[in-house]
């Protein structure tokens, strides 16, 4: 995969549809992201239990609810470029459904960078190059539709579970995510480590959001 920053034209037919409403006062999107079974969607529970903001949105994973409404799909194609492109843009689908003017924060279960990072680990280099193309103007920084922040869940605080759709072993789970902190660091896409306890990692986010409004690249405005 080319190392470095993205480039603007790889940018696919979705992602520039977004260019039409990006003028507008959009919230800021906070991506939690990782391995399966570190805990994005407890952490987004709390969040949304115990954020002093009342304007606030959720986006649900979009691979889960792919391989639920999939089930037939074998395990070791899950990884494979042809799911992986569906899942992408049902999650671009689902952020562009919950962009919402009034809302100050919309958090995300996953990100559409998880789909080039879970082709790339299948030694699709080639094809996780045209979805990371697809996803530039998420990256932070890169448009008023990008991700304010990126946070990286640690695997090594969360006991391993499997269930109806994350079949994956533990072992599996720690080279994701090795594999998604590799990606992000060798393409220069902005991003934090989230270790702790639940609570921990509730705490760490809630206090980082004035840090976030403050550091964005394009502040509402009302």
């Amino acid at each position: 995969m080319r190392q470095g920053m993205l480039n603007p034209p790889a940018a696919g037919r979705q992602a520039k549809q977004f260019m039409k409403i990006s003028a507008e006062q959009l919230p800021h999107k906070i991506a939690f992201t990782g391995a399966g079974g570190v805990g994005k969607t407890k952490l987004i529970e709390a969040i949304e239990e115990q954020c002093e903001s009342p304007s606030i949105g959720i986006v649900a994973e979009a691979a889960r609810v792919y391989f639920r409404n999939n089930p037939t799909i074998p395990v070791a194609q899950r990884y494979d470029f042809e799911h992986q492109e569906k899942i992408q843009r049902m999650a671009m689908g689902l952020e562009e459904m919950a962009l919402d003017p009034d809302l100050d924060y919309l958090f995300t279960d996953r990100s559409v960078f998880d789909a080039p990072v879970c082709v790339a680990s299948a030694g699709d280099e080639k094809g996780a190059e045209i979805l990371l193309g697809r996803a530039w103007l998420w990256v932070p920084g890169n448009s008023e539709i990008s991700y304010s922040q990126i946070y990286v869940l640690d695997p090594s605080d969360v006991p391993f579970k499997r269930d109806a759709e994350r079949t994956e072993g533990e072992a599996t789970r720690q080279r994701q995510h090795e594999m998604f902190l590799e990606f992000f660091s060798s393409h220069g896409i902005n991003h934090k480590l989230l270790s702790g306890t639940l609570d921990e990692r509730t705490e760490k986010v809630l206090a980082e959001l004035p840090q976030v409004l403050s550091e964005s690249g394009f502040l509402k405005t009302e």
